[in-house]
């Protein structure tokens, strides 16, 4: 972000489920620096207890975990959580994974490394869907 670009208009509450540490901090300092409130866990299980906590308006989820994975992660917040937006990103995608993903309910997919006007994009989307929601 540059610094005379202004912070988001619309700040969003970010979940960001990934088991590698330095991606979650990389992309969770990017969305907090545009002024958005991110939540780093690590593990499906930890992303479920969160949600358990307190609402999101997305949910960023690694496809490839330890423990469940992400299209497990996101076939079970499909079920309990079927409003909240869930975007799926991988190292390791490939066509056949983005259509899997989407067909249980994926708001969006990316692939790693992520680039940063591509999640902006996403996040963009991601808001005009809350509006049209409320």
């Amino acid at each position: 972000m540059k610094k005379n670009e202004p912070k988001s208009a619309h700040p969003l509450a970010i979940l960001l489920v990934d088991d590698e540490a330095i991606v979650r901090k990389t992309i969770g300092d990017y969305l907090a620096e545009l002024g958005h409130r991110v939540q780093q866990v690590s593990d499906g299980a930890s992303a479920l207890q969160w949600l358990e906590k307190q609402d999101y308006d997305i949910a960023l989820v690694d496809m490839r975990m330890p423990g469940m994975d992400g299209l497990a992660l996101l076939q079970k917040v499909r079920e309990i959580y079927p409003e909240l937006s869930v975007v799926i990103i991988t190292a390791h995608g490939n066509m056949e994974m983005a259509i899997q993903a989407l067909r249980l309910g994926a708001a969006d997919f990316l692939t790693k490394p992520i680039k940063l006007l591509e999640l902006d994009a996403v996040l963009e989307k991601s808001m005009q869907l809350l509006k049209l929601r409320q």
